[in-house]
């Protein structure tokens, strides 16, 4: 009987007050797990939908970019982009033929997986060369042309200029200090001091070739010369790319020259193919980054560019006849054309606000928000994507 009352006493299980004690504890542990799991999947749906919110704009934006520029004049034209794309007819659409600027607005419904319903996303895309009408004084707008096509133009990178300066002062400083230790009468303190004023010339070559098959190769070097000897110099490649059936427009994203702390004196030659049909141009773009805000005025916008003596109106960039150049048009931010100094240069020089509207260049942008877009909204946010396309 004793043994019987113990083993009941042993086998009595929990009192409703120990179940409620522990589920208490349980859900106080659950909680903050049960709001991270909402949160990621919350994070996740948001994700989606920006994901296919940027899939359509990309797929905007490339067309804007491979479509004719004369075709974007016509609305039915644009208006089958969009429908290609999945969206409704078109809410407005506006062409102004003073800036050859092209507006277009419209909704788009979009499935984002496991949504309940379809999200609607209101746009808006801007076709325009207006970013470029007066680019002198001002410079280029950073990352409008670097999203150029890489693929139909010759784009030059300006920042391997820029490390390339950085190489080769390094490598002409060693080469220096070698020429003036195999002197009998060495003496360093004097060589490091005469060295503060030696600079070096910057020659930026391009040269273009016609290759059997209509193909358009274009190579571009940039050689450095020490101004007290010029049997000291090194030349690096920085550009090749081969182009099919046409000849493609070149820019060269400019960085200024700085080596041993003062600007270098810049030359910019082209070498084009023996042919009268072509109609080749060169772009030669200075970015803001490294821009004075006023030519020859020592302030800049940054000064990741500037050297630690001289100011800017000691550089100068010159433009070199190379092979059948006299038919080659340079469009520039870098100087005031009528001041820039073009030597014996046979081709034509330009401001680059004075590009051909309609060979020029065109910013492309797409705006985008959930839902409607409010009354001023494209022009107090900005576009969720920017590019550039050539006027052709």
């Amino acid at each position: 009987m004793t043994n019987s009352k113990k083993n009941l006493k042993l086998n009595r299980g929990f009192s409703l007050v120990e179940v409620l004690v522990a589920l208490a504890i349980f859900m106080i542990l659950m909680f903050p797990l049960v709001g991270a799991i909402t949160r990621s999947i919350h994070s996740t749906t948001t994700a989606k939908e920006l994901q296919y919110r940027n899939d359509f704009a990309e797929g905007l934006m490339e067309q804007m970019k491979s479509v004719p520029i004369d075709d974007i004049k016509d609305s039915s034209v644009v208006e089958n982009i969009i429908k290609e794309l999945g969206a409704e007819d078109l809410t407005s659409y506006t062409f102004n033929p003073a800036n050859n600027k092209m507006s277009a607005e419209g909704v788009v419904y979009l499935k984002i997986p496991k949504a309940k319903e379809e999200q609607k996303y209101s746009y808006h895309v801007e076709v325009s060369n207006e970013d470029y009408e007066s680019l002198f004084p001002a410079k280029s707008p950073s990352g409008y042309v670097e999203s150029l096509d890489k693929d139909k133009v010759a784009l030059i990178d300006g920042a391997a200029l820029g490390n390339y300066d950085d190489y080769a002062f390094k490598a002409l400083f060693t080469k220096y200090l070698a020429g003036k230790q195999s002197s009998d009468t060495y003496d360093e303190t004097a060589a490091l001091a005469a060295y503060d004023n030696v600079t070096a010339k910057r020659e930026i070559e391009i040269v273009v070739t016609k290759k059997t098959g209509n193909i358009y190769e274009v190579n571009s070097t940039v050689k450095y010369t020490d101004t007290s000897t010029t049997a000291n110099s090194f030349e690096y490649n920085i550009y090749h790319k081969e182009f099919k059936d046409e000849l493609p427009s070149i820019y060269l994203m400019y960085n200024v020259g700085v080596y041993n702390r003062n600007y270098t004196v810049d030359s910019i030659k082209v070498s084009l193919p023996d042919d009268d049909t072509l109609d080749p141009k060169l772009f030669v773009i200075e970015t803001p980054e490294n821009m004075e805000t006023t030519p020859g005025s020592g302030v800049y916008v940054e000064t990741r560019r500037k050297p630690e003596r001289g100011n800017r109106s000691t550089q100068t960039l010159t433009f070199v006849s190379g092979l059948y150049s006299d038919k080659l048009k340079v469009y520039q931010n870098v100087e005031d054309s009528g001041s820039i100094n073009t030597g014996g240069f046979n081709g034509n020089v330009y401001n680059l606000s004075e590009v051909d509207r309609n060979g020029g260049l065109y910013s492309v942008k797409v705006w985008m928000t959930e839902g409607d877009f409010s009354t001023d909204y494209v022009s107090s946010h900005n576009p969720v994507l920017k590019g550039s396309r050539e006027g052709r």
